[in-house]
């Protein structure tokens, strides 16, 4: 799974849109659920997803947006997030300078109605900041669309690619016999280890 965060205005649909025409995998949005038990639902249906690029994941926007724009965060003691994390994503913290971010205007779609984006335009410099925050305890590759070079972003589908090739590596082994599952298993971990820069951290700049 590949997740891409980051507040309004940052680029993931565009991003994600690139990546699917790359990888041939799913664009799916977190959207659209609005009560705390939808948003259980859907993060349990997430859990179950592989290959797939997430444009956003209700355990990470959902403490910010519910937090600061609604007064409650209905993830808050629960164990969703450290378990996300152990599936070992790919987290791409979309993140363009702070002066971007608030001076794009807000556009009215499916995922975002007229009350929401009244909610963001209110608080965006809070959900900017709790974005920060959040995301400097996540390992996550550091994204910026207005800085990002032709080699970087390369760079960046590269990585992706490579994590494409361990999921699939990950599924034959779990369809081959049982006599050939251990030769399989230390070629995951081979690609595994020539990976594992994939989701260091980087903080903002």
């Amino acid at each position: 799974m590949i997740i891409l965060e980051g507040p309004d205005n940052s680029g993931k649909s565009t991003l994600a849109k690139k990546l699917n025409e790359i990888m041939d995998w799913p664009v799916e949005h977190s959207g659209g659920p609005t009560t705390h038990e939808d948003r259980h639902i859907r993060m349990m249906e997430v859990m179950e997803k592989s290959e797939v690029i997430m444009d956003r994941v209700p355990c990470i926007s959902e403490p910010i947006y519910g937090s600061i724009c609604r007064g409650i965060n209905c993830f808050e003691g629960t164990k969703y997030l450290e378990n996300l994390l152990k599936n070992k994503p790919i987290i791409i913290y979309c993140r363009p300078p702070t002066s971007v971010i608030i001076n794009i205007e807000h556009e009215l779609s499916k995922y975002a109605n007229k009350d929401h984006l009244d909610m963001v335009e209110d608080n965006k410099f809070a959900i900017v900041g709790a974005y920060d925050t959040l995301m400097s305890n996540i390992p996550h590759i550091y994204y910026d669309w207005t800085a990002t070079t032709p080699n970087h972003f390369l760079l960046l589908i590269s990585y992706c690619n490579l994590y494409k090739e361990r999921v699939n590596e990950r599924r034959s082994s779990k369809q081959q016999p049982h006599s050939r599952a251990g030769s399989k298993r230390r070629s995951t971990k081979s690609s595994v280890q020539k990976t594992e820069g994939i989701n260091g951290k980087v903080s903002p700049h």
